[in-house]
């Protein structure tokens, strides 16, 4: 009888898929140029010719293999199914793999061994936790030259932990199988943007050869398709790629990061502060983003968010937008992670997709002739409304009517952050423009004295008005000086001679008296109920000295005959949103303070009640607490409550060191580093949790583990796959990123951190908090 064909080699131009992920990749990568060892494989219809127990097929194995097969060599031989190496599911550790098999007789035994492990407790338990029929599983054969190993270890094209756009490389001295089977812990490296993050220190891995490496896992990615994991080896002299699988249980966090939400809204917010600022900026970004590209899939309470009381921007929102522009999708990267001292990053190059906006920003553009004078005109409205509001109208209308007011107010002040962000973004696009004139003509961007003769900018700074105060102090007579430090504001009205200095000081807070700390944060007092402080800034006010820089004016240009029409354009646009921006931002900050009076309002009454113990407590609470509180018909202390705990968190976050980045919308736990016991390893598996410890060291042990108990073992090995059914967390002595753990661990979405030194001496049902955002544990007294 004609002897059926199984086995193929990978030098073929084509390759059945009955060669299973790991074959169909390996040829892709030969294809490509990529060195691999020599391989053949045994399709997965020999496997089904051995499940039904067909007696020519160790016959027709033999002869193949024996054709090919050098005497001389050793062969590794591993598995190579139609499920293995998928986005949800890796079958880590599952199958057997045999290193240095020699001869064909122990071949076929291995091919075998294989096969058989399709059948073991623990593959049927994987089947049935990922919800897959035995019979979907389909067994194919990798038979591949050994290659004699100087280094070895796995290359990933992304963090399968945090999901960042970075390589991580792991290596060993030897047969990488170790980092898998055995969890030893291997040299780390992390290379992001073409810049080393992350490197062992001292290394045993030339790193020549970790830049080979790198380089080559960027171009295999872009092969493939796929985020990719990719088993290395290194003989010396060649690199060989000896598997290559898409990055299984890769998640996609939330991406939130405080960069530039500490410029923008800086410092710790009371929650009434926060969500209000929050609202107002998300709107008027989105609104002005959606006119220019369309609509977004993003909400505008996704983009902020608040963890310890400071505000985090959602990255992976913005990275959505950036996406949306055409940018590439490194671009959220950039922003979020900071490089080493000396690392510069990489410009944010646009795409073919952005090219493709650019007209509709033109025809944005277009549309919006004309936008400053109507802007101005729609300012002066609103410059009226909020200049008509009085403090004394509030004691007339109820709670329910300050809440209507509250939301009328909403939509003035958003329209005015609508204002202040478009002549922004116009603004910083006309800079550029005209600091690339002024670069033409020799003329340094910062020497140009672009806002000359524009007194009206005076308005929306207080420096003026404070340098003339000071002047009117500096002149007073040494016993009225004397006078005016030993008493208080109030008290000024009765000392002679001071008219002229209070009528001033009355139109500085007249004009700047929405002033204060925090232009965020408006439950801080602002400087017209401040006026004693105010008054020491006039007292202490320094005038600038000396002679100021002389700047290069218009003039000077038209002298030279260097001012064309398109400067001119550019030119009086870039004052024209510069004064647009000023008096936004003016606007914005002043109809935020009256937030202020009307919820100090609220409170007012509810103190006077009892409900609240002063009226600034309701800063403490959200809108929708305060909506709730009004609303409710049975008033109680409830709110005082809520108030009080606020108060005390507060305080206890008010010193701690902030994570730049937090992955997921869970804040990790904040440690006393000073207090509490802490151990520390590498995150493997994102995830915070607190259980209590469960020490496994062997297969006797395995009863021990409860439902929710911290995993710990001294390393992870396939058979322990059963306990990760059990456990809330693992924490192990050694392992990286593709050890068994790890990669279970991610499957089964648990925390995990690996290479934590001493592990396994935490005793068994102490209380651990595993923090595997910061790969830290936390030990619990």
């Amino acid at each position: 009888m004609r002897c059926l064909k199984f086995l193929y080699p990978l030098t073929r131009s084509r390759i059945p898929e009955s060669a299973g992920t790991k074959g169909i990749n390996l040829h892709q990568l030969m294809k490509h140029g990529f060195n691999v060892p020599n391989t053949y494989i045994c399709d997965w219809k020999a496997y089904q010719h051995f499940l039904s127990e067909d007696d020519r097929l160790e016959s027709c194995l033999w002869q193949q293999l024996k054709g090919v097969m050098d005497p001389a060599k050793a062969y590794a031989v591993r598995s190579s199914a139609n499920l293995e190496d998928h986005l949800g599911h890796s079958f880590a550790g599952q199958f057997e793999t045999f290193l240095n098999v020699r001869g064909v007789d122990d071949i076929i035994k291995a091919i075998k061994s294989v096969w058989r492990s399709v059948q073991t407790p623990a593959v049927h338990a994987y089947l049935d936790h990922h919800n897959i029929e035995d019979r979907d599983l389909l067994m194919a054969v990798l038979i591949q030259e050994m290659v004699t190993p100087v280094f070895s270890g796995v290359a990933l094209s992304k963090n399968p932990v945090t999901g960042a756009d970075e390589i991580v490389i792991e290596a060993v001295a030897g047969e990488g199988v170790q980092l898998v089977q055995t969890g030893i812990t291997p040299e780390r490296w992390i290379k992001r943007w073409g810049y080393w993050v992350e490197k062992s220190e001292p290394s045993k891995v030339p790193f020549n050869l970790m830049e080979q490496i790198a380089e080559q896992i960027k171009e295999l990615t872009s092969y493939l398709g796929f985020p990719v994991d990719a088993e290395w080896v290194f003989d010396g002299q060649n690199l060989y790629w000896v598997q290559a699988r898409e990055i299984t249980a890769l998640k996609t966090y939330n991406i939130y990061a405080n960069h530039l939400a500490r410029e923008m809204m800086p410092g710790m917010l009371k929650p009434l502060s926060f969500c209000i600022g929050a609202s107002l900026m998300s709107n008027s970004v989105l609104r002005l983003l959606t006119e220019m590209l369309g609509d977004f899939s993003v909400a505008p309470q996704d983009l902020v968010k608040q963890f310890y009381f400071r505000a985090y921007f959602n990255m992976g929102a913005i990275g959505a937008i950036f996406k949306k522009f055409g940018f590439p999708a490194e671009s959220l990267e950039m922003l979020i992670i900071d490089l080493p001292p000396g690392a510069q990053k990489p410009k944010i190059k646009p795409t073919s997709r952005t090219l493709t906006r650019i007209p509709g920003i033109l025809l944005f553009l277009v549309r919006k002739r004309g936008f400053v004078r109507k802007a101005h005109l729609e300012l002066n409205k609103i410059e009226n409304d909020i200049q008509r509001f009085s403090e004394d109208q509030l004691t007339e209308i109820s709670s329910k009517e300050i809440l209507t007011a509250v939301s009328q107010h909403n939509q003035i002040v958003e329209e005015i952050a609508y204002y202040a962000s478009f002549s922004l973004f116009l603004l910083s696009m006309y800079n550029r423009v005209l600091k690339r004139q002024l670069a033409r003509r020799g003329i340094n961007f910062n020497d140009f004295e672009v806002t000359e003769n524009m007194p009206e900018l005076d308005g929306y700074y207080p420096s003026k008005d404070l340098s003339d105060l000071y002047c009117h102090y500096s002149v007073l007579s040494p016993e009225k000086k004397k006078a005016l430090n030993a008493t208080t504001y109030c008290q000024l009205q009765e000392i002679d001679g001071l008219d002229d200095f209070l009528e001033k000081f009355a139109d500085l807070l007249d004009q700047f008296g929405h002033l204060g700390d925090s232009g965020n944060d408006f439950s801080i007092p602002p400087w017209r109920e401040t006026p004693d402080l105010v008054l020491k800034i006039v007292k202490d006010f320094k005038p600038i000295e000396g002679s100021q820089q002389i700047k290069i004016r218009l003039a000077d240009l038209k002298a030279k005959r260097q001012v064309t029409p398109m400067f001119m354009f550019f030119y009086r646009r870039v004052r024209d949103y510069q004064l647009l921006r000023e008096r936004a931002s003016y606007l914005y900050t002043r109809g935020k303070v009256i937030y202020r009076y009307y919820y100090l309002a609220l409170g007012q009454r509810y103190s006077d009640k009892g409900l609240l113990e002063n009226p600034e407590d309701i800063f403490y609470l959200t809108p929708s607490q305060v909506e709730q509180m009004v609303h409710e018909k049975e008033k109680s202390r409830k709110y005082q409550i809520i108030v009080d705990q606020i108060k005390q968190e507060m305080l206890l976050m008010k010193e701690i060191q902030l994570p730049t980045v937090i992955y997921g919308e869970n804040p990790p736990p904040v440690m006393n580093v000073a207090e509490a016991k802490i151990m520390a390893g590498i995150s493997t598996s994102m995830g915070i949790y607190t259980g209590c410890a469960c020490v496994i060291r062997n297969l006797q042990d395995f009863s021990k583990l409860q439902q929710g108990d911290v995993l710990i073992i001294p390393y992870s090995d396939v058979s322990w796959a059963p306990l990760f059914t059990h456990a809330g967390a693992l924490i192990s002595e050694s392992g990286g990123m593709l050890s068994h753990g790890s990669i279970v661990a991610r499957e089964y979405n648990i925390p995990a951190i690996v290479s934590v030194e001493r592990a396994t001496s935490i005793p068994d049902g102490t209380l651990l908090t595993v923090d595997a955002h910061n790969g830290l544990i936390q030990i619990h007294d």
